[in-house]
């Protein structure tokens, strides 16, 4: 039998959400290499794909099964990149027309993007089977839909059994996307709207198109600020006035007192090193968002509310995606960055959060965004505090030596926390509790604490593949009706791995709970946790 050809394409173009694409490639090949019938499949990988590069792909390889990952742009399109990785808009109709010159040959195409069932319902009108997103879908849930997905073809199934197994493989791991994906079948119209939950979606496979700051072919506008008078301004504020949409002010050395309101897209880019370009206010935020996007870079930001005995954030995002980067970031009186509301998506990167007067980061009221490489230190209660809606991105960050927790997350915080360090907190790395509070945690290590993770009073999580280790009491405490799924985890030197006290609930499975000092498992005559293939 002649083996079917997978061919897998990957687009994240710069300045759109990172996923975890190569993740979901690595999950793919190793499912299959797995499978009973490995034999029948050859996968082939396709990065950084250009709209010619899926022309050539599809006409070198003629595969039987083609697999797009990447962002979704609603109605529009999806978003490849451009020959500088730029994004790069392909839309629905041109990607119909296109498939339809591979109708004797694509047997399935699968769009693991976000709102991608417009696109799978044009495809599928000359395509036997096309599968799409109907909604919004986040990096986990689009990587277990994948897993499943091929996991199910390597065992021999049929296109439309192997996505009854993908969607069940997203709902048995507690995420709630699991009627996200659509599979629609040559000729037919998309299903209707399907409704599991009220809970805010992750949209990080998602693009909305990008409005153009600057006329084409019109130069960007550059504005120099020095507080000692060797610019063209001596305040941020003067400059940011007098800035056209899409200008770049660059800040020089010296100190700034003064509030700044972003009130339009632009770039506020420190020029020299930043400890020695610092902005301090205490009158309000140091910087408030109030646009659709911005970007600050190398800035030291110190909120002073505290000074007056005045509440505000040092860095307040109340909508908009605002980018910072490489800034240090302080504050006296609330916490140093607050993100709050449905519109709040700011992508902080490789920035130092501490000595927060309340927690590094605090994400509420539906607030989303990244938060990738920052050092998160010294705050008063949590590096990072989630609840009431919010649903962030947390990766591979370093959070320690704080207050009470590393992050916090309560009553309806969600949220997706990967390759993260967390140590050396007074209560837990991790704390869990109230209804409707469900992370997603995965690959992190979590030490030196008392108890690494807590699960408290009717908390859940999904915990996956991370090292817990080397804390004073538990890996992992479920309290009353906590009810985490735990597995894939190395959970060891720590006094226990699991305790699970009164009516603690949840799953450990697939699991190494070895060299603890009490042993593997403390569970309570009330509790209802279940285990198996654990190595104990």
């Amino acid at each position: 039998m002649t083996p079917k050809k997978i061919l897998i394409l990957a687009a994240n173009p710069i300045e759109t959400d990172r996923l975890r694409l190569d993740e979901e490639m690595r999950e793919i090949d190793e499912g299959l290499k797995r499978s009973k019938w490995r034999d029948r499949f050859v996968l082939v990988k396709k990065t950084a794909v250009t709209a010619r590069g899926l022309r050539q792909a599809l006409l070198d390889e003629d595969p039987q099964i083609v697999h797009f990952s990447g962002h979704g742009a609603r109605e529009d399109g999806l978003v490849l990149e451009n020959l500088s990785g730029q994004p790069q808009l392909v839309e629905t109709q041109a990607l119909a027309d296109f498939f339809e010159l591979f109708t004797d040959s694509v047997e399935c195409i699968l769009l693991n993007a976000c709102y991608s069932q417009v696109q799978a319902t044009a495809i599928a009108q000359h395509i036997g089977f096309t599968i799409g997103m109907n909604k919004a879908i986040g990096d986990r849930a689009a990587i277990e839909f994948a897993l499943g997905f091929y996991d199910a073809l390597g065992a021999g199934k049929t296109y439309d059994i192997a996505y009854k197994f993908a969607c069940n493989a997203i709902h048995l791991v507690g995420i709630d996307e699991y009627l996200t994906p659509d599979l629609i079948k040559r000729g037919e119209q998309a299903p209707a709207a399907k409704v599991v939950s009220s809970s805010v979606p992750d949209f990080s496979r998602t693009v909305n198109p990008p409005t153009p700051t600057v006329a084409l072919g019109e130069d960007v506008q550059t504005l120099v600020v020095s507080a000692m008078g060797r610019g063209q301004y001596r305040t941020i504020s003067e400059a940011m006035k007098a800035a056209k949409n899409g200008a770049k002010i660059l800040v020089k050395e010296g100190i700034y007192q003064e509030g700044l309101v972003i009130d339009k897209p632009l770039e506020i880019i420190g020029d020299g090193q930043t400890n020695k370009i610092i902005l301090e206010y205490s009158d309000g935020a140091c910087i408030l968002m109030q646009t659709d996007y911005a970007k600050v870079k190398g800035l030291t930001v110190c909120g002073q509310a505290g000074l007056k005995g005045k509440k505000y954030f040092a860095v307040d995002i109340p909508q908009g995606c605002l980018v910072l980067e490489d800034c240090d970031i302080t504050s006296d009186s609330l916490s140093c960055i607050g993100i709050h509301g449905l519109t709040a998506k700011p992508r902080i990167s490789r920035c130092k959060i501490h000595d927060g007067k309340q927690s590094g980061i605090f994400i509420y009221k539906g607030g989303q965004g990244i938060i990738e490489n920052c050092n998160i230190s010294g705050n008063r209660y949590s590096g990072i505090a989630i609840k009431d809606k919010g649903n962030p991105k947390i990766i591979s960050c370093n959070i320690h030596n704080g207050g009470e927790r590393g992050i916090s997350i309560r009553y309806n915080g969600k949220g997706e926390i990967t390759k993260c360090d967390i140590y050396s907190h007074k209560q837990c790395g991790i704390f869990i509790r109230g209804i409707g509070a469900n992370p997603i945690i995965s690959n992190c290590k979590i030490y030196d604490e008392k108890n690494g993770i807590l699960v408290d009073i009717n908390g859940k999580a999904l915990i996956e593949y991370c090292d817990i280790y080397s804390n004073i009491y538990h890996g992992i405490k479920i309290n009353k009706n906590g009810n985490p799924i735990i597995q894939f985890c190395n959970i060891n030197r720590n006094n226990r791995a699991i305790f699970s006290g009164k009516e603690g609930k949840g799953s450990v499975k697939y699991s190494d709970l070895t060299e603890n000092t009490h042993g593997s498992f403390y569970i309570s005559l009330t509790s209802k946790l279940q285990q198996s293939n654990n190595k104990t």
